[in-house]
């Protein structure tokens, strides 16, 4: 009887066997008081299980049957998802058998050999699983061509269960080919059509001009202006005539490296305008793309190269600056060697000029304070611009994370992270956001200008911690910024409770007059260097 009753218990529910176990103790307590009660409680006993157990068994048939109508329709769903995906889909072995492809695979790649295709399919996929073989992350991630068309393979692989037995090391994948032609020419049109801003300088135009009859002039300068604005055109650029020996060309970058290409032949012409030789006008260009808006690449083009100088500073004492060289005085230098100091003297307003370095070269590479960088260009009338020239060296598991992270943010923005297809989780973010921390506080990159107030901000782990996933990784693509060599140094910090624009690495000319200041000169290898303290 006891075991016929514990195994009924056992088929019950948690909360079915408290109701009997109560009912029970209010029985045994009725038929304490009154012995006749006994027969018929135990009589009403037995009908409360067996009710009981009939009951719970017709729930638990039901239960069943729901739940397999659903798996059925739930498999029919995911067939049927297969089999009509919008995407090329294709089921292989690592062996070169193909399992299934879908019809959209079929038209999609209807034009090549699909032999060849699946075999080098194969190889790439066997690289891929090579080097996630050990690793619990089994996605596949990787961009293809095929017919001057780009693809996004996107997947994931399990073992073959055709080798397990065998224990051959074989593998079955699911891949789905995603068209990125088109987003790829969209970036890249987006990338052609930034702007790029040039000035273009007539040089010795003074000296020439005195040299020319009256009714000369006006024929020589429409003649250059004439040259320089076909030139222009061939290009689609803008050009404004900003002085009487000066241009400011504005064109769309797609076209840079054919000027780059081009740019002699209107050096040329601009020569042979005056076959008898009796003057000889020559051109400087100078372009540049660098900075976020117009204004910050025309200042760039402006600056040929900078000087470090030393003068009477307001209160009497000595002050040491680097100070921008304008391309018109720059030109200007071979015929006058005095163009320069009357340039810091009339032009700047200095007084008792010393020239400590004649020419330091835009992008040459100084130390300032002990943290390598280069000097790109002036911001306002008081800044230097600088870009760090420290490589950022991290682990492989790390150069994994950001390589994801970076994929993610710079194709897929908008849509939100999948750990499946994106392939890095929260964890991963975590232990990089530590080894960024780690980076900006112990090694040399806590002497980079503007990094104290960011440590200060990120200092605080738990904030990281609280951020889901997407905002993680569009923080740390924020922050990854801050570690590279680009000329884009500023971050934006609002997601963690900072500013939307920090970090640049702009030093007051004064302030960086006062810094430790080494000059690195490097061979072409970077084998050799010398250093000059400036």
């Amino acid at each position: 009887m006891q075991t016929s009753n514990k195994k009924i218990f056992d088929n019950l529910v948690s909360r079915t066997k408290i109701y009997l176990v109560i009912i029970l103790i209010l029985l045994i307590g009725i038929s304490w008081q009154n012995k006749i009660l006994i027969i018929p409680s135990v009589i009403l006993y037995a009908l409360i299980l067996g009710y009981t157990y009939f009951a719970n068994n017709k729930r638990k048939s039901e239960i069943s049957e729901t739940l397999q109508d659903l798996t059925l329709t739930v498999d029919s769903a995911a067939k049927t998802s297969l089999i009509n995906s919008p995407f090329p889909l294709i089921i292989l072995e690592t062996d070169g058998n193909v399992v299934w492809k879908s019809s959209k695979f079929a038209t999609e790649f209807e034009d090549i050999d699909i032999n060849t295709f699946v075999n080098d399919l194969i190889y790439d996929l066997k690289d891929e699983i090579k080097n996630k073989k050990n690793s619990t992350d089994k996605s596949i991630l990787k961009n293809i061509q095929v017919n001057k068309r780009q693809y996004r393979m996107v997947g994931k692989f399990v073992n073959s269960k055709r080798y397990s037995k065998n224990e051959k090391d074989e593998y079955m994948a699911i891949i789905y080919f995603i068209d990125e032609t088109e987003n790829i020419k969209l970036q890249k049109e987006y990338n052609d059509s930034k702007s790029c801003v040039g000035i273009i300088m007539i040089d010795n135009y003074e000296e020439n001009m005195q040299m020319l009859e009256s009714e000369e002039k006006a024929q020589y300068i429409a003649e250059i202006d004439k040259v320089i604005y076909e030139w222009t055109n061939e290009t689609n650029g803008i050009l404004i005539k900003s002085d009487r020996d000066r241009y400011i060309y504005i064109f769309e970058q797609r076209y840079l490296e054919k000027i780059k290409e081009d740019k002699f032949s209107i050096l040329d012409k601009i020569k042979d305008l005056d076959p008898k030789q009796k003057v000889q006008f020559t051109l400087s260009i100078a372009i540049s793309n660098e900075g976020k808006v117009d204004k910050d690449k025309y200042k760039s083009a402006q600056t040929a190269y900078f000087a470090l100088v030393e003068f009477d500073g307001k209160k009497g004492q000595r002050v040491k600056q680097i100070l921008e060289i304008p391309i018109y005085i720059a030109n200007r230098i071979p015929q006058d060697k005095n163009i320069l100091m009357e340039y810091f003297e009339d032009i700047k307003g200095l007084k008792n000029v010393k020239i400590l370095r004649e020419k330091i070269k835009k992008n040459a590479l100084i130390s300032v304070n002990g943290f390598p960088m280069r000097a790109v260009g002036i911001s306002g009338k008081n800044d230097i611009l600088l870009k760090s020239n420290v490589q950022l060296v991290v682990d492989v598991n790390a150069q994994e994370t950001i390589r994801k992270i970076e994929k993610y943010v710079e194709k897929n923005k908008d849509l939100d992270v999948s750990e499946k297809y994106d392939g890095f989780t929260s964890r991963d973010c975590s232990l990089l956001y530590q080894v960024i921390l780690d980076k900006l506080t112990n090694t040399v990159y806590c002497k980079r200008p503007a990094i104290n107030n960011i440590i200060k901000i990120l200092d605080d782990q738990n904030d990281f911690a609280k951020l889901d996933l997407k905002n993680q990784a569009e923080l740390l693509y924020e922050l990854l910024t801050l570690l590279r060599c680009d000329s884009e140094t500023k971050v934006n910090l609002q997601v963690i409770g900072g500013k939307s624009n920090v970090g640049t690495i702009t030093v007051n000319k004064n302030t960086l007059g006062k810094s430790k200041l080494i000059l690195i000169n490097q061979s072409v290898t970077g084998l050799f260097e010398n250093r000059i303290e400036l």
